[in-house]
């Protein structure tokens, strides 16, 4: 096979020899031959959505800084293949955004391989907090399978962290 940047690993318990192709940019993990006889083979996979950015802090300085970004969802697996090319996609880190303005780009943008999706991490929320000028502007952002983004720190009331997904807390 190829594609990504191939280390070969060895199980000390038993000698096996063990390739990782690891993608740090969008590409084609290329399955170009089986061994005689086999008609597919199995390939485990470790799978990380990318993280949400920090949420922008204010300018006012008796406020606090912006919430953490969360962590991309993480998935391990396996999944059959067989002599063909697979798509591979690398989620990005989420944009920093530089004022109050909730914005989806904070989210990290998602992973996949083989049929199997890794969401990215929520935004985290700004520290311009509930009182500049819209409640709800310093909730961290949501994830559908990663972590929420972390709330933005305020002298108002708590802000709150966006939700987690089903791969994330």
């Amino acid at each position: 096979a190829t594609g990504g940047t191939i280390t070969e690993y060895i199980d000390p318990s038993n000698g096996n020899i063990y390739k990782a192709h690891t993608f740090t940019s969008p590409g084609n993990f290329e399955v170009t031959s089986l061994a005689d006889g086999l008609s597919s083979l199995n390939v485990e996979y470790l799978l990380v959505g990318g993280g949400g950015a920090g949420g922008a802090k204010s300018p006012n300085p008796n406020n606090s800084g912006g919430g953490g970004g969360g962590a991309g969802a993480f998935r391990t697996g396996s999944a059959p293949l067989s002599v063909q090319s697979y798509p591979i996609v690398v989620g990005t880190a989420g944009l920093i955004r530089d004022n109050a303005t909730p914005s989806s780009d904070s989210n990290g943008g998602p992973t996949s391989a083989f049929g199997v999706p890794a969401g990215g991490g929520g935004g985290g929320g700004s520290g311009y907090g509930p009182w500049y000028p819209t409640p709800g502007k310093g909730e961290g952002n949501p994830s559908n399978e990663g972590s929420g983004g972390g709330g933005g720190g305020d002298c108002g009331p708590h802000i709150p962290a966006g939700t987690g997904g089903t791969y994330g807390n």
